[in-house]
């Protein structure tokens, strides 16, 4: 069994390695399509993965393997997230805080 994911990325999220090979024509596709459906998630439902899901955006471009593995800890953290409760209030009903 492996450890939960404590967080949507590690401290190398905003290091970008020149050196990495870039993805496949169909694996770029597929991240470009799993980023964008978090893009929407991020602002709807997960705000806790925009800092995240803003750098992959910026990289849908120029995918690279470690790209493709700060994806796959997005996707595992929110795995291991499914269950956590969001609690939504606010003062009136111009200002909503979760």
């Amino acid at each position: 069994m492996s450890m939960k994911i404590a967080t949507p990325a590690d401290r190398n999220l905003l290091t970008v390695n020149d050196e990495s090979e870039e993805l496949k024509e169909g694996k770029s596709t597929i991240f470009h399509s799993v980023v964008a459906k978090l893009l929407h998630l991020s602002k709807k439902a997960t705000p806790d993965i925009e800092p995240t899901v803003a750098f992959l955006c910026t990289r849908v471009s120029k995918s690279t393997v470690k790209d493709w593995k700060k994806l796959g800890r997005v996707l595992r953290y929110l795995n291991d997230t499914l269950d956590m409760e969001r609690i939504i209030g606010g003062k009136d009903i111009l200002s909503v805080h979760t």
